[in-house]
């Protein structure tokens, strides 16, 4: 048996990222203008009894550290909150809860890092126990990625690589020959119970080529609205590692249901 887990990825597509931008400063504009308009209602009643010269500078200093608040609230809210420009940051485990799983149990831990940049914590989430660490290709270049999967090694775990659905199976490639598992999204990652994506039955079939040619002992992953009918279909494409969420733990039975997975 493995457990699972998934701490919660940035999106290559340059049009939701670009959208985030335009985002930031359209909620920039917004609450400058809310506070500007705000301040002259508070702030100038003060400010106004104040000499000529004194009241410039105290009126620009005020005005400057209310709008450098809001920016750093708006871009905290940008990098912090889920769906703003693509990016999902709603992690539901962290370092903490790996390790208490660690001490607990003898499972392998199978940590999928659906974080931005995993370089950054790929070593804390080995050293809280996680025996299987694996980083989404789409979350930092192509080097740190490579950097991340050399810091897993060094720490004496497996590491693998990720792709989400709107990614080309060739975006492996890089990575196979150092990975000890690759996991094919079936569903957009960012929350479980979705629907199987079953169009990406292909790109498995393709990965599972790569495996086969290049490093078969590799295990291929599919994780995505996986049950004991869509299982089916992944193991025929090749997949020989399921993920199931939700089909088990909203199940009546599931001892039953972890059995039809197996087959």
């Amino acid at each position: 048996m493995v457990a699972r887990l998934t701490p919660g990825v940035k999106n290559p597509n340059w049009t939701e990222e670009l959208s985030r931008y335009v985002m930031i400063y359209i909620a920039f504009i917004g609450a400058s203008t809310g506070v500007y308009q705000w301040s002259n209602v508070g702030v100038d009643f003060v400010i106004d009894r104040l000499p000529g010269p004194l009241n410039f500078a105290v009126n620009l200093v005020i005005r400057v550290a209310v709008l450098a608040f809001w920016c750093g609230v708006i871009y905290w809210g940008c990098e912090y909150f889920p769906t703003v420009g693509g990016r999902q940051y709603s992690a539901s485990m962290g370092f903490p809860v790996v390790k208490a799983l660690h001490k607990s149990s003898d499972l392998v831990l199978d940590v999928h890092l659906m974080i931005d940049r995993p370089i950054r914590y790929a070593e804390q989430f080995c050293d809280a126990g996680g025996d299987l660490i694996t980083c989404h290709v789409e979350a930092d270049t192509e080097e740190n990625i490579h950097a991340a999967i050399d810091k897993i090694h060094a720490k004496g775990k497996k590491a693998g690589v990720v792709i989400k659905p709107r990614t080309p199976a060739s975006a492996v490639l890089p990575f196979i020959d150092k990975v000890e598992l690759i996991l094919v999204m079936t569903v957009e990652p960012g929350f479980g119970g979705q629907k199987f994506m079953a169009d990406m039955m292909p790109k498995v079939q393709t990965v599972r080529g790569y495996i086969d040619a290049l490093n078969p002992a590799c295990e291929l992953e599919v994780d995505g609205g996986v049950d004991a009918q869509t299982c089916k279909l992944c193991i025929a494409a090749g997949a020989n590692v399921l993920v199931a969420g939700s089909s088990v733990y909203k199940s009546a039975d599931i001892p039953a249901t972890v059995a039809a997975l197996r087959g």
